[in-house]
């Protein structure tokens, strides 16, 4: 079901496929930069100096490049169907983003636990409230229900 009417949509979605839409561009300039980085490097790799002991630190290996820029770039074409889905109504896209978002909410607790209590509360409330603003708010349930 394609919805032409920008009206019915409400506001929430249009934020939250937004964001998703952002993570989609950023995607593809992460897998871009590592396909440049790939065709810079395929002959020798890359590899750092250590300059206590002007020995190899680390070796990337080319592959490397390839292997994430080829993962960050079908990531972002996930990504982007997953946005439009929610822009269309559709209910898999609500499920992907919400278990996506309950995960981040469960790392969010661990972040609070181990990690940074600031940044992690930020996050387990704004995992919360695309959770409830997907499942449990009435017009969102209207939206996907028609």
């Amino acid at each position: 079901m394609v919805i032409n009417n920008k009206d019915l949509i409400p506001e929430g979605i249009w934020i939250i496929s937004s964001f998703w839409f952002i993570g989609v561009f950023v995607l593809f300039v992460l897998g871009g930069i590592g396909l440049s980085l790939f065709d810079n490097f395929r002959v020798g790799g890359y590899s750092l100096l250590d300059p206590a002991t002007q020995t190899v630190g680390y070796y990337i290996s080319p592959m490397t490049f390839l292997s994430l820029g080829l993962l960050f770039i079908g990531i972002a074409i996930l990504s982007y169907f997953v946005a439009r889905g929610l822009l269309r109504a559709n209910n898999w896209a609500r499920g992907v983003v919400g278990i996506l978002s309950l995960l981040g909410a469960v790392f969010a607790i661990v972040r609070i636990v181990k990690l940074n209590f600031a940044m992690g509360f930020l996050s387990l409330i704004l995992h919360g409230l695309v959770v409830w603003y997907l499942f449990f708010k009435s017009s969102t349930n209207k939206f996907f229900k028609k």
